[in-house]
């Protein structure tokens, strides 16, 4: 049974999928209907350009639909990539609101590539402001749940869409190249300091998002809590000469190692804070 409205946006609906366009387009195609009189000029290219990437059968058809349909194109490749992170990368610069030009540059698409994904796709903008849409639906109801510590996409995704596009440089790298503390930290250039106290920090956010709140006691929550707001603190009021760094190394290594154990309350903190008292020790930080 054909239903005219199915797939159509509704200002009703606490779940509308941000695909609906796409979804509404191969609905239509499904039952041999064209879109209707109420469906938006978006849908209505969408339809288009579902329709003709439907009869492609060699590749000089989708050199013309390249041709014809060059933003859709340009999306649709990327919708349908087998690299799901590279997807993901834009995916998540949406979500934290940055411009078509700026997610163009960053993930090697058209300006007119970027908007059609959103549109057809990925149509999150209009509810950026909607907290509980982005976790529920967007992302799936994740953030409530737990975001597993394998689940790069969706942890890419949450961190952008509350931290901003920074972000997304930041947890990409840390994903790939997990950061490495040296043997010893005497020597080490301030610059690289500050560099591998960044990498800490996001390090840490990583694992404070995939971590459940009840995998850890209150206090232990509350002692880190503290630990990160003395580093802040004594960052604003010293300065970020190379005691202050490494201070904020340990307080950093105390988040990372803490919420990286299997038994988080079984992990003494002071203990890591004790062991970079000095020199400091070196180590791969755990995933």
């Amino acid at each position: 049974m054909f239903i005219a409205s199915k797939h159509m946006p509704n200002p009703h609906d606490p779940r509308k999928d941000p695909a609906w366009r796409w979804l509404r387009c191969g609905y239509l195609l499904d039952h041999g209907r064209r879109p209707l009189s109420r469906d938006d000029d978006a849908t209505r290219e969408a339809w288009l350009f579902g329709r003709a990437l439907g009869r492609c059968r060699a590749e000089e058809d989708r050199e013309w639909l390249a041709r014809n349909f060059p933003g859709l194109a340009d999306a649709h490749r990327l919708f349908t990539t087998d690299e799901p992170l590279h997807r993901a990368t834009l995916e998540a610069r949406l979500l934290a609101g940055e411009t078509d030009d700026v997610i163009a540059a960053r993930c090697g698409l058209t300006p007119a590539g970027v908007t059609w994904y959103h549109a057809v796709f990925y149509e999150v903008r209009p509810h950026l402001k909607a907290s509980s849409y982005i976790a529920t639906v967007v992302l799936a109801g994740k953030p409530y749940r737990g975001i597993a510590r394998d689940d790069h996409e969706a942890i890419l995704k949450s961190l952008a869409s509350e931290l901003g596009g920074q972000m997304v440089d930041e947890v990409l790298d840390c994903l790939r190249n997990p950061p490495v503390v040296p043997i010893l930290l005497d020597g080490v250039p301030l610059s690289e300091l500050r560099r591998l106290c960044n990498r800490l920090r996001t390090k840490a956010l990583i694992l404070v998002t995939t971590t459940p709140a009840s995998a850890a006691h209150p206090a232990t929550w509350i002692g880190l809590q503290q630990r990160f707001a003395e580093a802040g603190r004594a960052a604003r009021e010293r300065g970020d000469d190379a005691a202050t760094v490494l201070g904020s190394i340990r307080a950093v290594l105390d988040v990372v190692h803490t919420l990286g154990s299997r038994d988080v309350d079984r992990q003494t903190v002071s203990r890591h804070a004790d062991s970079l008292d000095g020199a400091g020790v070196g180590e791969a930080v755990p995933a």
